[in-house]
C-alpha cells in the first residue's frame, strides 16, 4: 500500500517489444497489472454498470454492458493476482476540433494486434445509440436481421457473420461424430430408452457480453495514462434462459408456443430433457468455442473496442482529470470526479452527434456481402438441415435400436405467424395469422402459431 493513500495501488512492471500489424509498426508495452481476486470496484461509487439499456433482441446483445474497475493490488498480498491485459489502450482526450477523427491508440496486450485491426469498431460505438448493438438471425424474422445502419459498417458485418456462426459451431458440437454431439445425444436417448417417443427440440443461442474488468494506471516517465481492459468474457445463453430475464418474460412464453406448433405430437418431457443436456454438456464448450476459437476474433475485437468505447462515453476519459486530490476526504474526490466525468460525458456527446457516420460505413462494399445474404444462407440451412442421419444402435441386452439424429430440416413456410394488436386502451386484442413464404396466406388463428408482439 501506498502510505499516502487510502486505497491499494497498482505495480507495474515492463518491457518493450516491437508489434507489427495491418502497415502499423510501434513500440508495444507489455503490462502485467495486480488486482484483488475479489475486490473490484464499479465506474461508480455504486459500482452501476456503465450502460444500463433495456435488452435489445438479436441473436448478439451487445446494447447492455457492465464494467468494473479494478483499484489494484498489492502483489505481495494474499489473493493479488497478476494479469496481463487483453489491451491496453493510451488514455486521451478525442480532439473536438477535428475533421479527421483518429481512435485512441493500443499500446498492449495480448490482443493488441487484434484490436489495432478494428479500430473503426471505436467510432461506430461512439455514433450509434447502444439500443441498435444487436443482431438477429431467426427464420421467421427475416424483416429484423440487423438495424439499419449498424449494417452498413464492419462491426455490424462482424457480429452478423458471428451469429451465423454460432448456429453452424452449434450444430457441429450436436453432430453425433464429434465427441460433444455423441455425448448428448447417447445420454438422451439413453433417458427415452425404448420408448416410442418422438423427439422434437429447440435450441437457440444469444451472445451478450459478461462482465468486463479494467483497470486504469497513471502517467509515468515510461509510459502514457492507460486504461487496461483485463478481461471481456462473451456469455452464451439458451433463448429462454436470456429472454425470461426482467421484462421480456413474455417473450419466453412465445418462443414456448412456437416450439408447441413445431413439434406438435413430440414428448414434451424428452424436450425438457433435451434442453438440460443441451445447457450441461453443449452450452459450456460452446461458450468456449467464441471465447478462444480464431473463428470469433474479430468479434472479440469488437467487442473490446465497445468496452473502450463505454469508458469514453462514460466520461471516464476526457479533458477534465478525476479531481482526486491528496487535501479532500474520499466523498470530496468522489464527487469532483462524477463532476468532471458529466463535463466529459457531456462534451463528447456535442462531438459525437456532429460526426458524419458514413466515415465508419464499410470500406469494401465490392464482395457482395449483405444482411439480407446472410439471412438466406442461415433460412436455407435451418430448412435443409446441417445434418439428418439414421443408425442402427445395439444395447448390451442384444437389441438393435434406430436412433435419428438431426439438426435444422423444418420448412418453415408451413408455420403459421401471427400478430397481435390491441385496438385500443382496455379493448380485446385482435390477431391476424398469416403463413410464411412467397405462397402464404391467411391461416386460421386456432392453429398452433409463432407469435410477435
Amino acid at each position: 500500500r501506498d502510505a499516502t493513500r487510502s486505497h491499494p495501488v497498482s505495480r507495474i512492471s515492463t518491457t518493450g517489444s516491437v508489434f507489427q500489424s495491418d502497415r502499423y509498426v510501434g513500440i508495444m508495452r507489455a503490462y502485467l497489472l495486480c488486482v484483488p481476486l475479489c475486490v473490484l470496484l464499479g465506474l461508480t461509487h455504486r459500482g452501476a454498470p456503465l450502460s444500463k439499456q433495456p435488452l435489445s433482441l438479436g441473436g448478439i446483445d451487445m446494447s447492455e454492458l457492465e464494467v468494473e474497475m479494478s483499484a489494484g493490488c498489492d502483489p505481495n498480498d494474499d489473493g493479488c493476482e497478476v494479469v496481463e491485459p487483453l489491451v491496453s489502450i493510451e488514455m486521451r482526450a478525442l480532439d473536438t476540433n477535428a475533421t479527421v477523427h483518429i481512435p485512441p491508440r493500443p499500446i498492449g496486450g495480448t490482443e493488441a494486434a487484434n484490436v489495432h485491426g478494428a479500430r473503426d469498431a471505436f467510432f461506430v460505438w461512439l455514433t450509434h445509440p447502444p439500443d441498435s448493438f444487436w443482431v438477429n438471425l431467426a427464420p421467421t424474422e427475416s424483416d429484423r436481421v440487423i438495424d439499419s445502419e449498424l449494417g452498413r459498417t464492419e462491426v455490424g458485418k462482424t457480429m452478423l457473420d458471428a451469429d451465423l456462426l454460432l448456429k453452424r459451431t452449434a450444430a457441429k458440437l450436436l453432430h453425433p461424430d464429434h465427441e460433444v454431439g455423441a455425448k448428448f445425444w447417447n445420454e438422451l436417448y439413453g433417458w427415452v430408452g425404448t420408448r416410442g417417443a418422438r423427439l422434437c427440440h429447440s435450441f437457440r443461442q444469444w451472445i451478450v457480453p459478461g462482465v468486463a474488468k479494467m483497470q486504469v494506471t497513471a502517467a509515468s516517465e515510461a509510459s502514457p495514462k492507460a486504461m487496461h481492459v483485463l478481461h471481456a468474457p462473451l456469455r452464451v445463453m439458451q433463448e429462454a434462459a436470456y429472454v425470461s430475464d426482467g421484462a421480456f418474460g413474455f417473450l419466453a412464453a412465445d418462443a414456448d408456443e412456437a416450439v408447441k406448433a413445431m413439434c406438435e405430437g413430440a414428448d414434451p418431457d424428452a424436450r425438457r430433457e433435451a434442453d438440460a443436456l443441451f445447457e450441461r454438456i453443449v452450452l459450456p464448450v460452446l461458450e468456449r468455442e467464441v471465447n478462444e476459437s480464431p473463428e470469433y476474433s474479430k468479434l472479440r475485437a469488437a467487442y473490446l473496442w465497445r468496452v473502450v468505447g463505454e469508458s469514453y462515453r462514460s466520461g471516464l476519459v476526457g479533458d477534465d482529470e478525476d479531481g482526486d486530490g491528496d487535501d479532500a476526504d474520499e466523498d470530496t474526490r468522489e464527487e469532483a470526479r462524477e463532476e468532471a466525468r458529466a463535463r466529459n460525458a457531456a462534451r463528447l456527446a456535442n462531438v459525437t452527434r456532429s460526426m458524419d457516420t458514413r466515415a465508419w460505413r464499410r470500406k469494401d462494399a465490392s464482395d457482395g456481402w449483405s444482411p439480407g445474404k446472410v439471412f438466406e444462407s442461415y433460412a436455407e440451412s435451418a430448412t435443409r438441415g446441417e445434418f439428418h442421419l439414421t443408425r442402427d444402435v445395439s444395447t448390451e441386452g442384444g437389441d438393435v435400436l434406430r436412433r435419428t439424429y438431426f439438426h435444422g430440416g423444418i420448412d418453415w413456410r408451413a408455420v403459421p405467424v401471427c400478430v397481435r394488436r390491441r385496438m385500443g386502451f382496455g379493448l380485446e386484442e385482435e390477431e391476424t395469422c398469416v403463413r410464411l413464404g412467397a405462397g402464404g396466406g391467411g391461416v386460421d388463428a386456432r392453429h398452433g402459431s409463432v407469435s410477435m408482439v
